[in-house]
């Protein structure tokens, strides 16, 4: 008896047998499909962040973006929404910070990338260990290597410091619409802390 023929005495044909076998299969690796893009999805908004894992930060806001010189899909577009957005909000309570997946990479090279966009910007990692522990906190994704990124998540995190920690307090993925939403998300803040 094969895996896909009806059981002895059934009624059903061995087509239709054949065909729920092959329904019951189907959806099982739906199930399982929405396990691998999860991993892609960042974390949820609110989450506690250690304060040194931004050390140089001094505003109130930051808004934080993951990305490597050279990448040429996600990154300029969202570095250009974070500059347009740095110079309507006042600079003194928001940090833009570039996260730089790229560890092999001197810091001065990703130093340049972000601030040819903007001067301002702050970019982080210090170390490899320093952005390993970036991408955890944040749960941010890369692929590729240390000298060579195929493809990462295009999240911005907005952050608040609260208590001398940092709080997320949301999360973007469509850098066009970034800057309407954070522009309301960050003046509903303000408001609050009043």
């Amino acid at each position: 008896m094969s895996a896909f023929s009806p059981p002895p005495n059934s009624s059903a044909s061995p087509t239709l047998a054949w065909y729920k076998h092959l329904l019951g299969i189907a959806l099982l690796l739906l199930c399982f499909s929405w396990l691998f893009p999860l991993a892609w999805f960042p974390l949820k908004p609110h989450k506690s962040l250690s304060p040194e894992l931004l050390p140089r930060n001094q505003g109130r806001y930051a808004l934080v973006f993951f990305g490597f010189p050279g990448c040429t899909q996600v990154c300029p577009t969202s570095l250009q929404a974070l500059a347009h957005l740095y110079q309507q909000y006042p600079q003194a309570r928001l940090d833009i910070v570039f996260v730089n997946l790229m560890s092999s990479l001197p810091p001065t090279v990703a130093q340049a990338y972000a601030q040819q966009i903007h001067p301002d910007f702050i970019v982080y990692p210090d170390s490899p260990a320093h952005l390993q522990s970036l991408i955890e906190a944040f749960g941010a994704q890369r692929q590729g290597s240390a000298t060579e990124i195929w493809q990462h998540s295009g999240f911005i995190y907005l952050l608040e410091k609260v208590a001398e920690k940092w709080q997320i307090r949301d999360i973007y993925r469509d850098p066009p619409a970034l800057l309407n939403a954070a522009l309301t998300d960050l003046a509903q803040l303000r408001q609050i802390q009043k």
